[in-house]
């Protein structure tokens, strides 16, 4: 049966009045507290939705609008309303069933609310963001490369590497979509709800306190912070992608490593920015991701240095001495930097110097 929606000009007393009064919420919800829990819940969800589209317009932080930053924003934004539809449709679900027992809420009961939620929200994210992911991953990639053609020329055509390539950008990122769920929210809400077992609260107390949880603030910006990262991270690592193989194509055999410099770059860029690297470097990572067999492997390729790394590994040594796989944004979360033709006297310039 439908709950009843609020209206766009509906204020908050007036739309609980209706729903407490509709006569298909009293057929339903013949219990009062049940009722007026679920008529908070839709209230919410519309307050929660409207929250997130006002803050879609800043969703990236933009210093520079170019063609990759709107395919961030743009993947973000599907993301935001994609989690959003999932995570009303899990609560609407998961607030009945507490609320549907006769007997006392316990710890069971949760876990069993608490499995399902798992195994549910993440793969139905993973099934409703295949197509978008999909098309954006090709979009990405097909913009690299006509970078790299407007600067030297020839056409575009994906071989096996491409192909190689672009499977896994797909695979990596759904992998990343669906494990939102137990990598943010789980501990959150196992916290919540153990707490309201372990104080004995009835169903309805828990039911609320569920719901101020997936209509808070918190829950709304820490969402909204993981898209937004999980959309830079996907456009960056498919741009340098595409520009691997093209680099390749198009013979480039060195590339200049540039990092955004301003008060927000990361120690490792900082010390990256400006450095020659051989395009035989980027192909090598590339290869190596591509053939990992767990998104656990991809990041032992690739894994995002710390300090004391830093400073071990990078500070002070020869471009030909640090860890090969720094030759390909991104090296951290938002990471901004990126990869643009080069050439051979340059990085002999380059050693020449570090000797």
């Amino acid at each position: 049966m439908p709950i009843p929606k609020p209206g766009l000009k509906e204020t908050e007393s007036k739309f609980i009045n209706r729903c407490m009064s509709d006569a298909v919420m009293t057929n339903e919800y013949s219990d009062q507290s049940q009722r007026a829990a679920v008529c908070h819940s839709s209230w919410d969800n519309r307050k929660k939705k409207k929250t997130v589209l006002q803050k879609i317009a800043d969703i990236v932080y933009l210093i520079k609008a170019d063609k990759y930053d709107k395919l961030v924003q743009k993947l973000a934004n599907l993301m935001v309303n994609a989690w959003d539809e999932q995570v009303k449709e899990y609560y609407k679900n998961a607030l009945r069933k507490i609320l549907a027992g006769r007997n006392k809420l316990t710890q069971r009961d949760i876990n069993k609310i608490l499995k399902q939620l798992k195994a549910n929200l993440g793969a139905d994210m993973k099934v409703v963001m295949t197509e978008d992911v999909t098309s954006f991953i090709l979009d990405i990639y097909r913009t690299a490369q006509k970078e790299i053609i407007a600067m030297v020329g020839g056409s575009i055509a994906f071989n096996l590497a491409d192909k190689k390539a672009i499977k896994w950008l797909g695979e990596n990122t759904l992998y990343w979509i669906g494990e939102y769920y137990s990598q943010n929210i789980s501990e959150s809400i196992g916290k919540i709800t153990a707490a309201a077992v372990e104080e004995g609260l009835d169903r309805s107390a828990t039911a609320d306190l569920l719901r101020k949880y997936f209509t808070s603030e918190e829950f709304a910006n820490k969402s909204k912070s993981y898209w937004e990262g999980l959309s830079n991270h996907v456009v960056t690592r498919g741009r340098e992608f595409g520009h691997t193989e093209s680099y390749v194509k198009a013979k480039v055999t060195y590339v200049r490593f540039v990092a955004v410099m301003d008060h927000r770059t990361s120690p490792i860029c900082q010390e990256m920015n400006g450095k020659i690297i051989p395009v035989s470097w980027m192909v090598e990572t590339r290869d190596k991701l591509i053939n990992a067999k767990t998104p656990e492997e991809s990041k032992e390729i690739a894994p995002w240095l710390s300090e004391e790394e830093i400073k071990d590994q990078v500070i002070d040594k020869p471009t030909t001495e640090i860890p090969h796989h720094l030759c390909m944004p991104p090296l951290h979360w938002r990471c901004r930097s990126r990869t643009v033709r080069s050439t051979k006297e340059a990085w002999d310039n380059q050693t020449e110097g570090e000797s």
